[in-house]
């Protein structure tokens, strides 16, 4: 049913729960498991002539994502991973859509209160705007 699995991840601890999901959910079906990682670019205000270290900035993603699809390729040897550059609600979406992906897997902080106010929830994001199943996973277990 589930032919291609999407797992998003902030490559953080809390997203690691998500993945052990994803992995297994991947073995028991079968399926093609992707890793996707988005970053973005840092939105405080500084004057307009700061530059931002982009390439090291997506250098580093792209070696924390490698590192992360090696270790899942111990148990999944054909898992795939992509970095996209952006705000992770949209880019999440989107590449689940251009990808083929039958589900999105990702996790979920569980902040409540002004947390959630100010820092927002991708997750909930994703699971309102995704045309595909979305299981989020809690970090809270």
């Amino acid at each position: 049913m589930f032919k291609h699995i999407l797992i998003a991840t902030d490559l953080g601890e809390p997203a690691q729960m998500a993945l052990q999901h994803a992995v297994g959910l991947a073995q028991a079906l079968g399926s093609k498991l992707t890793l996707l990682h988005v970053y973005g670019i840092p939105t405080v205000y500084y004057p307009d002539n700061v530059n931002w270290p982009l390439e090291q900035l997506g250098k580093a993603a792209q070696a924390s994502l490698d590192n992360a699809v090696a270790a899942v390729r111990k148990q999944l040897p054909d898992a795939t991973g992509h970095v996209e550059v952006g705000d992770p609600r949209d880019c999440i979406v989107a590449y689940a859509k251009s990808s083929g992906a039958y589900l999105i897997v990702i996790g979920t902080h569980g902040r409540r209160g002004v947390a959630h106010l100010v820092l927002g929830s991708v997750a909930e994001s994703v699971v309102r705007m995704s045309p595909i199943p979305v299981l989020t996973v809690s970090a809270r277990n």
